[in-house]
């Protein structure tokens, strides 16, 4: 009787080991997951705000072009048009670098 319950006892021993084993590799597989999760959105962050400084660059790339414009020599209707919209870019600039001495 002694031998069979400890052969039992045993069995049960090994099953629980391969238990604890699979749930150890289990949490590390967890944990993969979710470092990769993390890197993924720090990926996604970064892409988001990378395309968003690229258009920031192109309209201020635009609106550089629109301010160099002589716009004398246009007829009126473009002067009027173009006139303001350096306008409303000056009035923009100056607004955002006023409050930035402000800060």
């Amino acid at each position: 009787m002694v031998e069979v319950m400890t052969k039992e006892l045993s069995i049960v021993g090994l099953i629980k080991l391969k238990e604890s084993e699979m749930f150890a590799r289990y949490v590390v597989a967890q944990e993969t997951k979710a470092s990769a999760s993390k890197h993924a959105v720090q990926l996604r962050d970064r892409h988001q705000l990378f395309k968003e400084r690229k258009q920031r660059l192109k309209e201020m790339k635009y609106e550089d072009w629109i301010l160099s414009m002589d716009i004398s020599a246009m007829c009126l209707e473009d002067q009027t048009q173009y006139g303001a919209m350096q306008e409303e870019i000056r009035s923009r600039y100056c607004k955002s670098s006023s409050t930035a001495n402000l800060d």
